[in-house]
């Protein structure tokens, strides 16, 4: 579980799908100092990486800040809560509005 006081620091980060796009034009290495980033990004903190995977960097950062925020209102309104169950929830709701 995580506590308010830990959020800066989450345990994963989702790769959806739809960032398929956004990995297109990227090079193997491009990719894997984009995923390298964004693990550290998780952890607590980076600047975005140079090159051309700093678009695709900035635009999933936004996603792992709005899990953080999530996750913070959660806390300070008292609610238990997992990062696990947060993705898992997440992810349901995605299916369930992928098959409409």
């Amino acid at each position: 579980m995580n506590s308010p006081s830990d959020l800066r620091e989450l345990r994963y980060w989702a790769c959806y799908a739809k960032y398929a796009p956004l990995f297109d034009d990227l090079s193997d290495a491009e990719l894997g100092r984009l995923v390298r980033a964004l693990t550290r990004y998780t952890q607590g903190g980076c600047d975005p990486p140079p090159g051309r995977e700093r678009s695709a960097f900035r635009v999933i950062a936004q996603d792992i800040d709005r899990t953080r925020r999530y996750l913070g209102k959660r806390s300070t309104e008292g609610a238990s809560f997992d990062t696990d169950t947060f993705f898992l929830e997440a992810l349901a709701r995605s299916y369930k509005e992928a098959v409409k």
